[in-house]
């Protein structure tokens, strides 16, 4: 973005105002050509930066029992995991996982020189929270019977 001059040229204020307007349309590459465009990498499988330069690796074979090697390039595609998207690269952590590392730092940040248990008080923390998520889920399944048997009496 450019900002706009104090002087009153009014061709240069209507250049600068048509620059600025057709910048705010380009898309994020556009803007920042620095970084260059997003492409799918033929070599790697996944989508980075132009920029970004993957090499491609051979597989080395063995000729006979001499100590000879000589490149091929693996043709073989990796194998999916199935049918079905793929896993993240670096997946969310679950609502529990989040609890329970939350309570392992509250309890670190309460207690000086716990960090030297850390893994024991991860442990203890975890035993305490499946207790308690086993609780809760014993109450829902109670109240869940409960319920259905008394929807059932009434029909």
């Amino acid at each position: 973005m450019i900002e706009i001059p104090p002087e009153n040229n009014p061709e240069l204020i209507k250049s600068i105002a048509d620059f600025n307007k057709s910048f705010r349309e380009r898309s994020f590459s556009g803007r920042h050509l620095e970084l260059g465009k997003m492409i799918s990498c033929g070599v790697c499988g996944r989508r980075h930066r132009k920029s970004e330069i993957c090499e491609q690796r051979f597989a080395k074979v063995r000729i006979g029992h001499s100590e000879e090697y000589r490149q091929t390039e693996s043709v073989e595609p990796k194998p999916r995991r199935g049918i079905g998207p793929k896993k993240r690269m670096n997946p969310h952590f679950s609502k529990r996982r989040i609890t329970l590392v939350q309570r392992v730092k509250e309890f670190i940040e309460a207690m000086p020189g716990a960090e030297d248990f850390a893994a024991e008080v991860r442990t203890l923390m975890l035993q305490y929270l499946k207790r308690d998520w086993k609780q809760k889920a014993k109450i829902y399944r109670d109240t869940q019977k409960q319920s259905r048997t008394t929807n059932r009496a009434i029909r």
